[in-house]
């Protein structure tokens, strides 16, 4: 008997604002800071590291893998806050975070996709499929009113 494992969070939708405004909120490190998490530190250069912190929760440490901009942007990050910041990034378990923006005639496509759960150790796999598919919900929520607050205001 051959079980499928989930290995993919999608998650797709229309931002009524320009393709740069959509990148620069997903890129620069003060602009993540207002929808992703507490505190981003980002290099915009494949292989630098990357890191999100949340208040309550913890480090999330990653890398950058593709800086494309203004069409997309990836990054490996850890499955789960680091707890040993000495371990090599290498060596913990992580997932592939991608954005792809496209222009449409009602603002910016995005489409999140979060890939490589089925890598992950089964112990950890099913709850961080669990809580990344809702904090994807969750902040691509965030990232839609944190834009739409800004248009508003210019």
């Amino acid at each position: 008997m051959t079980v499928t494992v989930q290995d993919t969070i999608e998650r797709q939708l229309v931002i009524p604002v320009g393709r740069q405004r959509v990148w620069e909120a997903l890129t620069n490190p003060d602009r993540l800071s207002k929808w992703l998490c507490d505190q981003a530190t980002v290099r915009l250069e494949p292989g630098a590291p990357i890191a999100f912190a949340w208040n309550g929760y913890g480090t999330t440490r990653g890398r950058v893998e593709v800086v494309e901009p203004p069409r997309h942007f990836a990054y490996s990050w850890a499955a789960a806050a680091d707890t040993d910041q000495a371990i090599p990034f290498e060596e913990i378990p992580a997932t592939l975070v991608e954005f792809t923006l496209e222009e449409t005639p009602e603002g910016t496509r995005v489409t999140v996709i979060e890939s490589g759960f089925a890598a992950l150790p089964e112990d950890a796999r099913d709850q961080a499929l669990r809580e990344h598919s809702e904090g994807w919900v969750a902040k691509t929520t965030s990232l839609l009113d944190y834009l739409l607050a800004e248009s508003s205001q210019q």
